[in-house]
């Protein structure tokens, strides 16, 4: 009995950790430093990167997003007897009658309108600089309501790049996107076309979708032991004692505890999902029409048929409808046209992050990405083995060399631009660091011409990232992976290692 509450207590656990993981870094791009260049740059972040108020008009209007601390933890205690109630009593009515109003009361006031748009005056306050501050080596951040329609976004962004060549009398723009903030761009370029872009740095970005949201939105939602021990151990990589934490975690999949929270979270999932979707999930993430975006093609008409099949009946849905189909039929079907008329028009600069599972809540979960965007969709098509697998001669097809990655996991040849595709391992989708701002200006503003990943030795085609001092280097990691004795003492020594730092860090003497 002890340990079957111990089990659900975990399992309550681990949910908490990995609803707010996620959230904990999407804010974490932006400008760090101004540099300096022959043309403006425009920076455009990504998802929930931008504060959104009550009053776009007033920025000292209630913020409505990011979520204030208070109103979490409330959120948490308010929740807490209900859950521990359950855990005894298993009554799933009981629990979702307390934890679907909480979590609806905490997130509605960011849902959009049933047709999309933005509830009263709300959204993202960007002020535009004066022009006298503006300059041709200016870097400046493009602020916007990620909740909504890219194509009005991009009418938002066609204003503010005229506004930015206007005031420096200069003809073209260099932009840097992130995540969202390039399937942005492609929207704006899709529309206004690409004569007014000079260089386009490519982070990441979600312009081909993202695998997970198109599960979740056609209703796969499940949770495997395998994938949680992943995830968590995703969340805490480059800690100070991810080796502590990597050898708990693989005690609790050794010893099938993984497993039993898993079942333990189907179950839950089973009894209360499509509640949960109809009452707070589709009017919040359905009603914001950058998910929908993000939706891959494959995914997209079960997508519509299952959320729009338990949403309820009483709302009128259709301006929603209207608005994905029509940013389907303008970025869909010409996106990839489109990147390749930037090409011939500007510098492009891939960067593509990889080496993490994806997100622990559909049956994708094993294919790599940067713990958000899969890795094939964000470097434009590279071929990629499944997390915890190298690929296979079929799969390299003759590949030469060069294209393939030190630890056999991503092939660059199927890449749309191959030669102007970057790699970082061990990157997460939310972090950033001086050294990818350098990076992408070097690239961007390459005195030289046109950068490949030939152009600088420091830059190669595959990367991976140190955390402790936030640099990128080239990758010298190999396929070999360490079994029987060697892989033992291998993990025994990093835990050994992190004892070490934990001891010196309670007696302070570093």
């Amino acid at each position: 009995m002890k340990i079957r509450f111990s089990v659900k207590l975990l399992s309550v656990i681990v949910a908490a950790a990995l609803l707010m993981a996620p959230l904990a870094g999407l804010t974490a791009y932006a400008r760090q430093r101004t540099l300096v260049q022959n043309y403006p740059l425009i920076e455009i972040p990504g998802f929930m990167a931008s504060d959104i108020y009550e009053d776009k008009n007033d920025k000292n209007s209630k913020e409505i997003f990011p979520w204030s601390t208070d109103d979490i933890l409330n959120t948490v205690k308010n929740c807490i007897p209900a859950l521990l109630k359950f855990l005894v009593t298993k009554d799933y009515d009981a629990l979702a009658d307390t934890i679907i109003p909480e979590a609806k009361a905490l997130l509605a006031p960011s849902f959009c309108n049933p047709d999309g748009t933005p509830a009263g005056e709300s959204g993202a306050y960007m002020e535009y600089p004066d022009e006298k501050d503006i300059h041709k080596n200016s870097t400046l951040t493009f602020r916007y309501d990620w909740r909504i329609d890219p194509v009005e976004v991009a009418a938002q962004l066609n204003d503010f790049i005229n506004y930015v060549l206007e005031a420096t009398n200069c003809k073209k723009v260099a932009v840097s996107c992130h995540s969202l903030g390039g399937l942005i761009a492609l929207t704006y370029m899709s529309i206004y076309g690409t004569d007014k872009i000079y260089a386009a740095g490519l982070n990441t970005t979600a312009i081909f979708g993202e695998s997970y949201t198109g599960q979740m939105f056609s209703g796969d939602i499940t949770v495997e032991g395998d994938a949680l021990v992943y995830y968590l151990q995703f969340a805490l990589d480059q800690s100070d004692y991810d080796a502590i934490v990597g050898a708990v975690l693989d005690v609790l999949k050794e010893a099938g505890i993984a497993d039993a929270i898993a079942k333990y979270a189907n179950d839950i999932i089973e009894h209360i999902k499509e509640r949960a979707i109809s009452e707070v999930l589709f009017p919040m993430f359905s009603s914001w029409l950058s998910i929908w975006a993000m939706v891959p093609d494959e995914a997209l008409e079960n997508a519509k048929n299952y959320m729009f099949g338990v949403a309820d009946p009483a709302v009128d849905y259709s301006g929603l409808r209207t608005r994905i189909d029509n940013f389907s039929r303008i970025f869909r079907p010409t996106r990839t046209q489109t990147l390749q008329e930037l090409n011939d028009k500007a510098r492009v600069a891939v960067i593509s992050r990889y080496g993490y599972a994806s997100i622990p809540l559909t049956s994708k979960w094993q294919n790599i990405t940067d713990g958000v965007i899969d890795t094939e969709n964000n470097s434009f098509g590279a071929t990629v083995a499944l997390y915890g697998k190298t690929l296979t001669d079929e799969q390299l097809n003759g590949a030469a060399p060069e294209y393939i990655s030190p630890d056999r996991t991503v092939c660059a040849s199927t890449c749309l631009f191959p030669e102007q595709t970057w790699f970082i391992k061990n990157y997460k989708h939310a972090t950033n660091s001086d050294a990818l701002d350098e990076m992408i200006y070097k690239l961007l503003f390459n005195p030289k011409g046109e950068s490949t990943v030939d152009s600088y030795e420091e830059y190669p085609r595959f990367l991976q990232f140190r955390s402790y001092d936030e640099s990128i280097l080239p990758d010298t990691t190999t396929a070999e992976k360490l079994t029987g004795f060697k892989a033992f003492l291998a993990r025994f020594l990093d835990i050994i290692n992190n004892i070490y730092c934990v001891f010196l860090d309670i007696f302070r003497i570093r």
